[in-house]
């Protein structure tokens, strides 16, 4: 593999564990130089070169037009990019380049764009060698969706979703945009989803629907005369977690889709249902190939570079539904226009993806129901988040409570809202100087349980403290983001160091969390040699916690304890700003993709890795042999 091929990898790798960031043009341009790199676009696998990609080349200079000494984590204020094409044998050339450090991204028609983390290093008076630069060609997945006839259901969207673990449980959720993952049924039944990135996937059909009033779905019409309705109805629902894209096609959320019953609108994604013999309105069961609704028992689909699946059929059967009703209040009585969530097991909740969920707005009286469910376990779940203009002021509130659905519909329920928990602590400035930080800061927690996917701030006040605004009970991580020329170097609460950064939540008050920045930090470099002695420049240095109750053990992914980076051209490597603990470390080399945030893939890592100590504050420079990921 290349100094910089990294896309399904890349993907693979991203979130938690390594973000693959699109580079931001800055305003300052590459300085001038007298170097020149020469570089050739491929093909992964096949290394058949690529024509007419679109090669931009980003660079690594500080406001003096000097390298800089270290490559910001996440490759974040790079200097202003250049473009070019490559020729038909692939190549591409870049003149006048100052010694340092580059990175590039490219695009190219059929294959999927990289915006490389792996960096290039160039040195004055250095005779340019051709770099190749390898991308992933789009892998497909294809089927029919057919019902308990066998008869095809045209008009069905299907998903590819990737299966993960998130607090301790596994989850299902969609790979990559709704464009990329989704395909949707002709009048054969028959789907493809054409522009997926090697890797391991799952395909279902999702029972996705919304129910609401039509006084709500009217304010939701996305019409030129109706902006002000839609505006001032938005902003309610976000304050239940219901997020909606103005002209968006996928978010049926207006008077003229769906079913109509009463004062009610029926909105699912997919074909329109007709009604059962009884009046009510047929719905289907979520199923994921070869035909089950558990996130377990889902076959994955593996995918290579350019390959084509097809043959994946979908089964889906059509039954009567029932409808879920209640009132939703909170501290002040009925809470009007609430949203409200019935999510079923190993759905990955988030504001912006509704798959596999059904959801309903309650009417002014706060009156809540979901029609077209199916039968089966679910949690009925609601958040409400309010902040003022400042930040991190307001409150918070939320229920969430399982419920079994049969053949009879389920009326009178009530789900009462209360406000959560308060996070209050401060941060702390480890200087010989008395001077402090002016800039703003939040403190922000993140919920682990898929059941509530909202993050929390809570803004810095001028004596340091912060106190955040209430959670729902579980678990929850901490991120801080350190002021400029600072650095995270420790969390603690009640004085006892919190490695993983993850506090539990119950129905007190949490106090005593310290965060303290430092303006030095720990980091890890050295090179990584082949087992020829060669330097590696095809490598991924993985770092994570060694302890036997690291958080990655059950799935929750912190970057302060779980990294990955890519070697240089020229083999070397740097990680910094992680959290103090032990560690192991190992580079690896592969063409498949290396999902980190799999406690399975970690675990494997661990037989080829070196265990190291790592203080706040401690650089330590380690040799490293690359070994083959064979994924075994």
């Amino acid at each position: 593999m290349s100094v910089v091929s990294r896309l399904a990898l890349g993907t693979a790798v991203l979130g938690a564990t390594l973000v693959l960031h699109a580079q931001a043009p800055a305003a300052q341009p590459i300085p001038k130089g007298t170097n020149v790199l020469l570089g050739r676009v491929v093909e992964m696998g096949a290394d058949s070169p690529i024509s007419g990609a679109i090669v931009t080349l980003f660079g690594f200079f500080d406001a003096a037009g000097k390298p800089v000494a270290r490559i910001p984590q996440g490759l974040a204020g790079a200097s202003d990019g250049r473009s070019i094409l490559t020729t038909a044998d692939g190549y591409f050339v870049f003149r006048d380049l100052p010694a340092g450090r580059y990175t590039v991204g490219v695009r190219a028609l059929g294959f999927a764009a990289i915006s490389s983390s792996q960096v290039i290093e160039i040195s004055d008076n250095e005779k340019p060698a051709p770099i190749p630069v390898r991308l992933w060609r789009y892998a497909s997945i294809g089927g029919r969706v057919v019902d308990e006839r066998g008869e095809p259901v045209v008009g069905m969207i299907v998903n590819a979703l990737r299966r993960s673990t998130s607090g301790g449980r596994v989850v299902m959720s969609r790979a990559g945009s709704s464009v990329a993952s989704v395909g949707i049924t002709d009048d054969r039944g028959v789907y493809r989803i054409a522009e997926l990135t090697p890797g391991d996937y799952a395909v279902g059909v999702l029972s996705t629907t919304t129910t609401m009033p039509v006084s709500v779905a009217g304010a939701m019409e996305p019409s030129a005369a109706n902006v002000d309705a839609y505006s001032d109805m938005s902003l309610q629902l976000r304050g239940g977690g219901l997020s909606r894209t103005w002209g968006c096609e996928e978010c049926w959320a207006s008077s003229s889709d769906g079913h109509r019953f009463g004062n009610l609108v029926l909105q699912r994604l997919g074909p329109t249902m007709p009604l059962a013999p009884g009046g009510q309105p047929l719905g289907f069961a979520s199923s994921l190939y070869p035909g089950t609704s558990s996130v377990r028992d889902a076959t994955l689909i593996t995918l290579g570079s350019g390959e084509s699946r097809t043959g994946i059929d979908v089964p889906i059967r059509f039954v009567p539904t029932v409808s879920v009703s209640g009132v939703v209040t909170g501290p002040d009585g009925p809470m009007k226009h609430q949203v409200v969530r019935l999510v079923p097991p190993g759905v990955s909740l988030s504001d912006f993806d509704p798959s596999g969920i059904a959801i309903a707005v309650s009417d002014a009286q706060g009156v809540f129901t979901i029609l077209g469910v199916t039968p089966g376990d679910y949690a009925l779940s609601a958040t409400f988040m309010e902040l003022s203009q400042m930040g991190g002021v307001g409150r918070a509130l939320s229920a969430v409570q399982p419920l079994a659905v049969g053949d009879s519909d389920i009326t009178d329920l009530k789900l009462i809202l209360e406000s959560g928990a308060k996070v209050s602590g401060r941060v702390a400035f480890k200087t010989q100087s008395a001077s402090r930080p002016t800039q703003s800061m939040q403190v922000t927690l993140g919920a682990i349980d898929p059941l509530f996917s909202r993050t929390f701030p809570a803004l810095v006040q001028s004596d340091d403290t912060f106190r955040s605004i209430g959670h729902p009970p579980g678990r929850y991580t901490i991120n801080a983001t350190p002021p400029t020329g600072w650095f995270w170097q420790s969390t603690t609460l009640g004085g006892k160091p919190l490695a993983d950064e993850i506090i539990p939540l119950g129905s007190s008050e949490l106090t005593g969390l310290v965060i303290t920045f430092g303006q030095a930090t720990n980091g890890v470099f050295g090179t990584v040699t082949d087992a020829n002695g060669v330097p590696d420049a095809d490598a991924l240095v993985v770092a994570f916690a060694a302890d036997s109750t690291a958080a990655w053990r059950d799935g929750i992914f912190n970057t302060r304890r779980v990294r990955g980076v890519w070697a240089t051209s020229k083999g070397a490597y740097e990680m910094a700003t992680l959290a103090a603990g032990e560690y192991f470390i190992t580079a690896v080399i592969s063409r498949t993709p290396i999902n980190l945030r799999d406690p399975q893939v970690l675990e494997r890592l661990i037989a080829g890795a070196t265990r190291i100590t790592l203080g706040a504050e401690d650089s330590k420079n380690m040799a490293l042999k690359s070994v083959v990921w064979t994924g075994k």
